[in-house]
């Protein structure tokens, strides 16, 4: 889906510009990803191929159900927003000049792997509960949005519970 946006495909790259575009399948190109100024949201199972992600003050959202680890190297400056209600780890996150990238949350309930290599975490969401599975508690010093709650460990359904008389 293309809406708004240019791609270019040059020595296996693509580019996206002002506008949005998204990946829905496996894309084998072996070239870079460079998103600036766009937004590439990866829908289900979506890939980039397989060579690094720029970002130049784009949005990479992640836009699945399932479990999945993002393996590609991720740099630059930017956001990444997740918007689907499976479990996301990031392999390789290395900001431009240290500066960190922005997590925004666009569900009521997200699970990250970690919050290494983020500055800061927001939601778009009235409030979010996000949990970091593999951090330990009280680790990260980056700054928390007001409206999103931050736990440490997997979200634990709520049980039934019976009251007899």
């Amino acid at each position: 889906t293309i809406s708004g946006a240019s791609i270019q495909i040059w020595s296996h790259s693509v580019s996206t510009a002002a506008g949005s575009i998204a990946f829905s399948g496996s894309n084998t190109y072996a070239g870079g990803t460079e998103i600036i100024n766009a937004t590439l949201v990866l829908k289900d199972d979506g890939t980039v191929g397989t060579g690094p992600v720029w970002l130049g003050d784009g949005t990479l959202t992640v836009d699945s159900n399932e479990h999945r680890t993002i393996g590609n190297r991720i740099t630059g400056v930017g956001t990444i927003r997740l918007a689907g209600r499976g479990k996301v780890a990031f392999a390789a996150l290395d900001s431009q000049d240290g500066a960190g990238f922005t997590l925004d949350l666009a569900r009521r309930r997200v699970t990250v792997g970690t919050l290494e290599g983020f500055s800061s975490v927001t939601s778009s969401a009235s409030s979010t509960d996000l949990y970091v599975t593999d951090m330990a508690e009280g680790s990260y010093t980056g700054k928390v949005a007001s409206n999103v709650r931050l736990h440490y460990g997997e979200y634990q359904k709520p049980g039934l519970m019976l009251i007899f008389r």
